[in-house]
């Protein structure tokens, strides 16, 4: 994955993932007015909602065209579930919560600052894969060893498609797409 592709999508998977935070901050700024509202906080909410839309959108598309994109034949052994929500992965979503102690510049940049350095995070070290975005367009993440054609077996993280023909103890044939090293995509053959 090049330097600027990785960033795009980091992204955008972590913009995406914010997207419950961007919609609750956009109703209580704009559905519910209050006679304080500041024109700053109100264009905030409204781009920032906008921004995580379409993040959203350029992550989902990103992952369907690499699925799409798999054509090495490969298996998959050994799968064990990763748990993805871990008090560390969900804390990201937590924290920006902290800026709605008010309705002013205060809370704004609170929450600017909050979600750029958790971005930055988030970006230096690959967690695309733990964006709720991915759960809710069906897909799992999981662990175990992978192998592609005559090579050896390697431990692996795998996304795949929610599919009830995975085998947890065996093998499953299909195709997959690296990602990076140690993360690929998965598509397992309908056979």
């Amino acid at each position: 994955m090049k330097s600027t592709e990785k960033v795009i999508v980091n992204v955008s998977a972590f913009l995406s993932g914010c997207f419950p935070v961007a919609l609750i901050e956009w109703i209580r700024v704009v559905l519910f007015r209050t006679s304080n509202n500041n024109w700053y906080v109100e264009i905030f909410s409204k781009t920032f909602f906008t921004f995580t839309i379409v993040c959203s959108l350029i992550f989902w598309v990103y992952i369907l065209k690499k699925f799409r994109e798999a054509n090495t034949i490969g298996e998959i052994s050994c799968l064990k579930r990763k748990d993805m929500f871990s008090s560390g992965a969900v804390s990201y979503y937590i924290l920006p919560f902290v800026s709605f102690l008010g309705n002013d510049i205060n809370s704004m940049v609170t929450l600017i600052v909050v979600i750029i350095l958790l971005a930055v995070i988030y970006n230096n070290n690959m967690m695309f894969m733990y964006t709720p975005l991915l759960d809710f367009m069906g897909f799992k993440v999981l662990e175990g060893n992978i192998k592609c054609q005559n090579a050896e077996f390697s431990k692996a993280m795998i996304l795949v498609k929610k599919d009830k023909n995975i085998v947890f103890t065996g093998e499953n044939k299909g195709k997959f797409e690296k990602i990076q090293e140690g993360l690929y995509f998965f598509i397992m053959n309908q056979e």
